[in-house]
């Protein structure tokens, strides 16, 4: 859970960049909707979305207060996406042997 907090906040610090800078270009003048953040890991949401966070860590404690301060003012949205049907897996874990005759195929 430790491991996903932390790369929620590393990845919910870039989509904060990108959506600034998305609203400093004058080009677009419509309204940027929140970005979605998915994320396989139930308990990882509930403890960031979560209003109390009695962790011990201090630097857990922080990220948790800004990825909660991001999803308030409306920067990203957290969504729930199982871990089959995550397409990052297949570069973080290690690969099945239908994974590999799947790319052997393509």
């Amino acid at each position: 859970m430790e491991a996903e907090i932390i790369a929620l906040h590393t990845a919910s610090s870039e989509a904060k960049f990108l959506k600034n800078l998305l609203c400093a270009l004058p080009l677009l003048n419509k309204h940027i909707p929140p970005i979605s953040m998915h994320c396989d890991s139930q308990v990882a949401i509930s403890k960031v979305t979560s209003k109390n966070f009695n962790e011990k860590k201090k630097t857990l404690r922080v990220r948790h207060k800004s990825i909660k301060n991001l999803i308030f003012h409306g920067v990203i949205s957290l969504d729930f996406v199982r871990s089959k049907n995550n397409i990052v897996d297949l570069f973080t874990k290690k690969l099945t042997y239908m994974y590999f005759l799947l790319s052997i195929s393509l």
